[in-house]
């Protein structure tokens, strides 16, 4: 279909099990710099030491984390504009899951709404995914939580529950199985969520972000960019991470005049 947004229940993971097929995958690679080398390609330094070099790279790390990396010659200023222009938003998820025989909400109701602006629950249950809610963490909450431990924001969110439902509140801890609470903001190798415009922010930057480094690239190599950062055509989006990733793809096979 076209059109409006899509549900994803069991994960993103088939599509980046696809994609990978006969690909060499390298893993715990924390990458430190990334030297672009006038008509000699692109050098990327690890933590660990080790090194990689190609005609071309393209980066498509979290934008908080891309903020991190040292890039040889330094990013232009007007990329260095757009980095301060686009932030990573905090956008936390609570996963609940609760006894099928002991479930207190109404089954087959994707969507509960509260007065509570920290929380929005969808109702997973009406997925086929039993005895399961999920809790939408929205900011400011969503930024650090407060500090709160991981059980202390699932007690919180059991109370709203219980007071959605006019449940006793014993009776929905009882319910509860296990509980997982995301904490993308705090995560070193995502930094947030996803990226957001700042009210000094413009929608050119996301452009920028997305043009290669330093300069055009050319049939020497160069570095591209791409994510959900760097387009216009779903910014925030997996799709949009999806469609930037095979746009790049496409232009270096272009440069190299491979069809």
């Amino acid at each position: 279909g076209s059109g409006g947004d899509r549900f994803v229940l069991d994960g993103y993971s088939f599509v980046t099990d696809h994609l990978s097929k006969s690909l060499p995958i390298h893993l715990e690679r924390e990458v430190l710099s990334i030297e672009v080398k006038d008509g000699k390609g692109v050098n990327v330094k690890c933590r660990d030491g080790s090194m990689y070099r190609a005609k071309y790279a393209v980066c498509t790390v979290p934008l908080g984390v891309l903020k991190t990396i040292k890039f040889v010659p330094p990013l232009s200023r007007i990329k260095r504009e757009a980095l301060e222009g686009i932030s990573m938003g905090a956008h936390n998820k609570i996963a609940l899951r609760f006894a099928k025989e002991k479930r207190f909400w109404l089954e087959n109701t994707a969507q509960f709404n509260c007065d509570d602006p920290r929380f929005q629950f969808l109702n997973l249950d009406a997925y086929g995914k039993h005895g399961i809610l999920l809790a939408h963490v929205w900011p400011p909450f969503a930024f650090g939580y407060k500090k709160f431990a991981d059980g202390q924001i699932v007690q919180q969110t059991l109370e709203v529950l219980a007071k959605i439902f006019s449940v006793p509140l014993e009776s929905v801890r009882e319910a509860l199985i296990d509980y997982f609470v995301t904490r993308w903001d705090t995560d070193s190798y995502a930094r947030g969520s996803y990226a957001y415009i700042k009210p000094e922010g413009k929608l050119t930057h996301i452009d920028i972000l997305g043009a290669p480094h330093p300069k055009r690239a050319t049939k020497e190599g160069g570095l591209f960019f791409a994510g959900e950062a760097t387009t216009q055509s779903g910014f925030q989006c997996v799709h949009g991470a999806f469609n930037s990733g095979t746009n790049v793809a496409s232009s270096i096979l272009q440069l190299l005049k491979v069809r």
